[in-house]
């Protein structure tokens, strides 16, 4: 797909203005999988909404559940306040095309800065070095990508890149740089897409064939990224009776954990 004069930002593609005492999101060209909207750029758009909606800071946690296909055009997105605390506040998100009923999602929202503790972790979030990683997506030689991989800027560790050739790995992890050349800063939407925007890692595992459709992601934030690219580590540990999981990693440019994500998605061969 030529992407060249659609929308380039991840902020403009995930927008939500008010409509008709609600709020109203345009799903774009461009941030799809070959002419699907992608389902972690769906769950941007739910998040968007819950933000604006409770004009609170922060994301904590989002679960979203993908209850048709979604087209480019007119969303219209209904936040109904569920519950909340002193800290959290938990809003519902439905996300509506023609009167049908196509994402929804429970989101816990706050404000980190009213939250302390110590740091510990064991997780090595530092992004590969330049010259171990492909050029990025829509380069010549990949243009055969997904046109979010594009607007994202994904690199794969070329290790990890095989499976393209026959070359797969076995081990089910497929690992990359989110770069958007449009040189947006990372924020946690940003994070929320990147979390969804490598190739299935069950493809390293099985090789590059099947249907791997969203069903549910859910998506834990754990930090405000800094400025800078993010590192994706994708993995999937187990597939059969057509359904696989896939877990991931999202880190900023100092390699601290943004972001870790589980995905419940169907899985079938071609003609199945």
């Amino acid at each position: 797909m030529d992407t060249s004069t659609l929308v380039e930002g991840l902020a403009e593609a995930t927008a939500v203005r008010p409509h008709e005492g609600g709020l109203r999101a345009e799903v774009v060209p461009g941030w799809d999988v070959f002419g699907i909207p992608h389902g972690g750029y769906l769950m941007g758009i739910a998040a968007r909404g819950a933000l604006v909606a409770t004009e609170l800071p922060d994301v904590m946690s989002i679960t979203t559940h993908f209850t048709r296909k979604a087209s480019f055009g007119p969303m219209d997105i209904e936040v109904v306040e569920v519950g909340g605390s002193r800290r959290f506040t938990t809003v519902a998100v439905h996300g509506r095309q023609g009167g049908e009923l196509v994402t929804t999602s429970l989101v816990l929202l706050a404000d980190r800065d009213s939250f302390d503790g110590p740091r510990w972790t064991n997780r090595n979030g530092r992004a590969a070095s330049e010259d171990q990683l492909t050029p990025a997506a829509g380069s010549p030689g990949f243009e055969a990508t997904p046109a979010v991989a594009h607007r994202l800027g994904l690199r794969l560790l070329r290790e990890d890149a095989g499976f393209w050739e026959g070359r797969a790995t076995g081990e089910g992890l497929i690992r990359g740089l989110v770069d958007p050349p449009s040189g947006e800063v990372a924020d946690q939407v940003l994070a929320i897409v990147a979390a969804d925007v490598t190739p299935p890692a069950l493809w390293n595992a099985l090789g590059p064939t099947g249907w791997v459709p969203t069903v549910e992601l859910s998506a834990q934030l754990r930090a405000r990224p800094a400025p800078g690219p993010l590192w994706v580590v994708a993995r999937t540990t187990d597939v059969g009776d057509g359904f696989t999981d896939e877990e991931a990693e999202v880190h900023d440019s100092t390699g601290r954990l943004i972001l870790h994500s589980n995905q419940h998605a169907r899985y079938s061969q071609p003609g199945g």
